[in-house]
């Protein structure tokens, strides 16, 4: 291979370092290309008039909005309706939320402002992950000119990974993250080529603590640059003024970033008030970055010593070990538990999709495209590459694997890893204009364009998928239907938007359902879409794993819950029952010789579970297939969606979601033979019309009494879910009718009935 020959690159004026009228038709080109491709929903997020937001986060994101506006000026509210009844304070950082709702304040009284407030945070991921389209262009321009500038742009703009962090409706941080890293990395490239200059340090240490400030995992980028300022400490040890700037500079940035985190710290604007917080700043940063910043500015008074004094080193080295066996004895524990979301360990995170591995190579084709695959092999032409700054070399190296390695092993970094991919195409089509002879250096370039371009044909099936479904946005239909069934037909339980005042019941759901639960129904959730990091998650654990009454009613009672949204659970019971220590097994495993795979059957214990029988046969005494489904009292059908569940093998229709209610229900003492079997029967029409009986069966103990509880009232319109007929006792062939009131089941009133001979 030819090497690459400098002079004619340097004499190419489509690499010039210079703003062009060129660099603004690129520009715009790029712009327009990453809107279009992030705007590719647009009739699924804004449908009828309504916006339609990405997922549960973007509606929470939207509702502490609209809560901060609701109690301008004040920076944090108690949020009752979240992990309720324990509520939640400031959880994650809220300073993208309650900066927007400070510009926002000045219009919530005109007319539609809660739509026009959906539609600007549902239009902003679009716009931001545009922008970062464009800063690519810029960042690849330096390094490669324009050609190569436009290439990457033009990647980024395209890359299904990036387009999904950032489109439209995707209200949610990962919108912004990899923005910010662009910008930091290159500011720090600004830093040490003007190392002198602590203008540009301190701006770093500014910018990192915004960052910190917008993504709780902003420490693993972070530590790329801390990573690289070690290798240049290391690599270039015999040069003492860099040593010395270097350690001044950095020492600078990383004080000037503890300085900004301290500040909030001693303020305590957001209420956090604890010594140690994952999700938001705290004292835990703060220490973080004087740990990182002391040893620099040693480095810069020592560099250069030809005699150091003993007693000072001493010195030095036992405020470090305190300092570090402090550091361990405050947050040790909380920080083995943080890596956990990081190397695995958490049972909650590993259940998420975002945070596990792209299992086969043919997801990982879907979403990267072929051309992720050869990104890394394209380092290897950085060293017949020449590029302003050849030093960076070493950097863009050492981030590229760095971002490999993280995304095998959580596709949580997936949209940094896009980053990469694009810089090194940029470096790929520069690469082949520059080799060889300049008379075909554009014939060169545009074969290898065609080439990335076919590469990355995986990927095209996802903008058509984007285009057809919208990409997630599962909300329409069922999920909506019932939120707002929830909110228009239950009593409300307080102001969601002053939710510092408690509540007077909670909705219990799965966690992944409590954003909608509060931003939709407007109701209390238990569990939140911060899982274990809220009260909540372990409640709701209990409820799934409940297998008798007595367990049920303890969960129900303790965290004041009324309503119950229950659906298709059985894939993530395992990973509930690990997180309250539940050692249960609820699948067997079997091979199919047809397939020829092992398939996993749920266990007979899994169709026992109160969470089941609610589910697969609506609370009553059924039997489908050899399984036997045992009735549950105190809790009554109420609501269920329109669309079949994906289920299979049962006699009767399931629907995918419904609504139980908790009632005292009337209380009905039935006289009969002792120990003979009594049998109660109640016909029900739900709201969408499916009719099924409500079966119990009891045995008169030895005084020759059995208690039953009614539960249903009188089906009274079309819409909702009741009873056609009274309910009806039978044993050893006597029969009665149950005359009851619907005020007789609200109140919880005895009634009396007889069977005996």
């Amino acid at each position: 291979m030819k090497k690459f020959n400098e002079s004619n690159a340097q004499g190419r004026r489509i690499f010039s370092g210079t703003f062009t009228g060129t660099d603004i038709v690129f520009t715009f080109i790029v712009f327009l290309v990453a809107l279009a491709a992030r705007t590719l929903p647009w009739h699924h997020v804004f449908f009828s008039g309504k916006v339609y937001l990405f997922d549960p986060d973007c509606y929470i994101r939207l509702r502490k909005i609209l809560i901060y506006i609701h109690s301008f000026p004040q920076t944090h509210v108690y949020d009752y309706f979240q992990g309720f009844p324990k509520g939640t304070g400031v959880i994650s950082s809220p300073a993208m939320e309650y900066l927007i709702a400070v510009f926002s304040y000045p219009f919530h009284n005109l007319s539609g402002f809660s739509t026009q407030l959906g539609r600007a945070v549902a239009l902003a991921p679009s716009l931001i992950g545009s922008v970062t389209a464009v800063v690519m262009y810029f960042f690849v321009k330096g390094w490669w000119g324009r050609a190569a500038a436009l290439c990457s742009g033009l990647v980024l703009a395209l890359h299904p990974k990036h387009v999904e962090a950032t489109v439209l409706g995707r209200f949610d941080n990962e919108m912004i993250e990899p923005l910010l890293l662009m910008v930091t990395f290159w500011l720090y490239i600004v830093s040490c080529q003007n190392r002198k200059n602590l203008r540009y340090w301190s701006g770093l240490g500014v910018l990192s603590a915004v960052y910190l400030m917008a993504w709780r995992g902003a420490l693993f980028p972070l530590s790329i640059i801390g990573v690289d300022l070690i290798l240049q400490v290391f690599l270039h040890r015999s040069d003492v003024d860099r040593l010395r700037d270097l350690g001044k500079g950095a020492g600078l940035m990383y004080l000037t970033a503890a300085a900004i985190l301290g500040l909030i710290c001693i303020t305590d604007m957001w209420g956090t008030g604890g010594m140690f917080s994952w999700n938001i700043v705290s004292w835990f940063h703060v220490a973080l970055f004087v740990c990182a910043g002391v040893p620099f500015f040693l480095l810069y008074q020592c560099a250069g010593s030809n005699k150091l004094d003993r007693q000072k080193i001493i010195k030095y080295a036992c405020v470090a070990v305190v300092f570090f066996g402090l550091m361990f004895v405050l947050f040790g524990t909380h920080i083995g538990e943080g890596l956990k979301v990081i190397g695995g360990g958490n049972a909650w995170i590993d259940s998420i999709s975002q945070y596990q591995r792209l299992s086969h190579i043919s997801k990982w084709l879907k979403s990267f495209g072929i051309l992720s695959l050869l990104a890394p092999f394209a380092l290897f032409l950085l060293p017949g590459t020449s590029f302003s700054g050849m030093k960076w070399k070493r950097f863009l190296v050492l981030w590229t694997l760095v971002m490999v390695v993280s995304t095998i092993g959580r596709n949580r970094y997936a949209e940094y890893l896009t980053l990469n991919v694009s810089i090194l195409a940029g470096m790929i089509i520069y690469y082949c204009h520059s080799i060889g002879d300049i008379r075909r250096a554009v014939m060169r370039s545009s074969g290898a364009v065609a080439v990335l371009l076919c590469l990355q044909i995986p990927t095209f099936a996802y903008f058509s998928n984007l285009h057809r479904t919208g990409g997630v946005f599962k909300i329409k239909g069922d999920i909506e239907d019932t939120m707002l069934w929830l909110r228009d037909n239950t009593p409300s339980p307080g102001d969601p938007y002053r939710p510092s005042t408690k509540p007077a019941y909670g909705v219990m759901a799965r966690w992944d359902y409590g954003g909608w639960v509060e931003s939709i129904a407007l109701r209390p959730s238990i569990a939140t879409n911060y899982g274990t990091e809220t009260y909540g998650m372990e409640e709701v654990a209990r409820f799934l794993l409940a297998k008798d009454e007595d367990e049920l009613h303890k969960v129900l009672e303790r965290n004041r819950v009324r309503y119950i949204i229950v659906d298709k659970i059985l894939g993530d019971l395992p990973m509930y029952a690990k997180l309250i220590g539940n050692n249960s097994q609820f699948f067997v495993e079997r091979w199919n010789p047809q397939v020829k795979k092992t398939e996993y059957l749920p266990a007979p214990e899994t169709f026992s579970l109160i969470s089941s029988r609610l589910f697969f046969a609506d609370g009553s005494l059924a039997e489908a297939a050899g399984i036997q489904f045992q009735p549950v009292e105190g809790v009554r059908l109420v609501y269920e969606s329109a669309s079949p569940a994906s289920v299979g093998g049962f006699p009767w229709e399931i629907k995918r979601l419904k609504i139980f209610e908790k009632v005292e229900g009337a209380r009905v003492n039935v006289r009969g033979v002792p120990g003979a079997v009594v049998n109660l029967s109640q016909p029900i029409e739900t709201n969408q019309g499916r009719v099924f009986v409500y079966n119990n069966k009891k045995y008169f103990d030895r005084h020759g009494m059995a208690t039953f509880k009614l539960l249903y009232p009188r089906k009274n319109t079309p819409r909702s879910t009741g009873a056609l007929e009274s309910p009806q006792i039978t044993s050893n062939g006597r029969k009665q009718a149950i005359q009851v009131r619907d005020s007789d089941i609200s109140t919880g009133c005895t009634l009396e009935a007889t069977l005996a001979q």
